[in-house]
């Protein structure tokens, strides 16, 4: 098991911030997940996977987002 931090920027993504996030974060729940305090676009995440899958899986065509960054 791995630990990430991933990021990510919504509000270049769309307009409707405030849906595209919780969406997001509703696909970042299928990791176990720590909220960075005061840090709004970032989460460390543990997983199986590499940082090259877990960046592939939060960017399928079901996220509601294309640019997070899994490091």
């Amino acid at each position: 098991m791995a630990v990430y931090v991933v990021t990510w920027n919504l509000n270049q993504e769309r307009s409707n911030y405030e849906q595209a996030r919780r969406a997001f974060i509703a696909h970042l729940e299928r990791y176990d997940n720590c909220k960075e305090p005061g840090v709004e676009s970032a989460r460390w995440i543990s997983g199986t996977g590499s940082a090259a899958q877990i960046s592939e899986d939060l960017r399928t065509k079901d996220s509601p987002i294309k640019s997070a960054q899994v490091i």
